[in-house]
């Protein structure tokens, strides 16, 4: 009797590792079924679960995953933060983004040279960078899959971006009516241009510190002249490749090619953010351009100041964010300058 049960125990137990295999080689089959090939900016990753946990290199792709509906995990800035695991003062990750986040990411560090041991220490399910991560895409992907975007300035890529991105979390038909909604707000901010615009549309984009810091203009190949074309603006170059995107430019110069313009748009930037609350942050960002240009005689001639047609805003939000969040904040302050509501 006692071998009688040996036996079947034996069988019993044949058949349950059997199964057993059957249903692990099933998961596994299965488990493969779902990868999806995503292709990127610098290569094609392979992403085989639901993705939940991001960590985030930057304001950009930050920008997209908020947009999307999901938060940071875990981030890196373009600054760096104070010391600590997590980040506990949001509103310091970024002055318009940080508003919109819920959670105490981690803190990941600079997102130029975030810390891989942090990284190593959280396990994403996803982490996303850009162009100045690629010298760590090898690292990076051995700790989770990775996404790295480039060109973000350039007009229609951060839609490109945001699309596969939104096939790697299983979320296109957001991104679509993302997307949808974007070309809506464009359409609608048109008509109620038409009367403004009329036959005055010559508008001119300078970026810089200050006039005499490293000055350059926004071409219509950039995601920001791209909106403004949209709307029915034309915007003034002064170079022949159609692919350029900034083209530097000098202050003596100025006075021929801004004689041009009906409208000038300048955006100021200022990286010096240490010990400054938000508010602070983006008023310092147009401060010197501002007061240069107010100062300065051969841009006071110009027939856009004398025509009080001259703007200035941020750079970081104006051509830094780029995507569905920050071209909802253009349209709304370029509403305010030329509706004055």
């Amino acid at each position: 009797m006692r071998k009688i049960s040996i036996k079947f125990i034996l069988f019993f137990c044949t058949i349950f590792l059997i199964i057993a295999c059957q249903n692990g080689n099933n998961q596994s089959a299965n488990d493969t079924n779902n990868c999806q090939n995503i292709s990127h900016d610098f290569g094609i990753t392979e992403i085989c679960q639901k993705i939940e946990k991001i960590a985030v290199l930057g304001s950009y792709n930050l920008a997209q995953i908020l947009s999307l509906g999901y938060q940071p995990y875990g981030f890196g800035g373009y600054f760096g933060f104070e010391k600590g695991e997590k980040i506990t003062n949001v509103k310091k990750i970024d002055p318009i983004l940080g508003n919109l986040i819920t959670t105490e990411p981690y803190n990941l560090g600079n997102a130029n040279n975030p810390s891989l041991e942090v990284l190593s220490k959280i396990k994403p399910d996803l982490i996303l960078g850009e162009t100045r991560n690629q010298n760590q895409y090898n690292f990076l992907s051995q700790i989770a899959p990775t996404l790295l975007f480039k060109d973000r300035t350039i007009k229609g890529k951060w839609q490109q971006d945001l699309t596969t991105l939104a096939t790697a979390l299983n979320e296109t038909e957001k991104a679509q009516t993302i997307i949808n909604n974007y070309e809506n707000q464009l359409s609608q901010t048109k008509a109620d241009f038409t009367e403004i615009i009329n036959n005055k549309n010559q508008v001119l984009f300078l970026a810089g510190n200050g006039l005499n810091d490293s000055l350059f203009m926004l071409s219509k190949n950039s995601d920001l002249g791209n909106i403004f074309s949209q709307l029915g603006f034309e915007i003034i170059t002064i170079s022949n490749d159609n692919s350029s995107v900034t083209m530097p430019i000098s202050l003596e110069s100025l006075p021929d090619i801004g004689k041009q313009a009906d409208w000038i748009f300048i955006l100021g930037y200022n990286t010096d953010v240490k010990n400054k609350s938000n508010s602070e942050i983006l008023a310092n960002q147009t401060a010197t351009i501002k007061q240069d240009w107010q100062e300065n005689s051969l841009t006071k001639s110009l027939p856009a100041t004398l025509n009080n047609q001259v703007y200035f805003a941020s750079y970081a939000l104006w051509n830094g964010l780029n995507g569905a969040i920050a071209s909802e904040y253009i349209l709304e302050q370029l509403r305010e300058f030329l509706l004055n509501y």
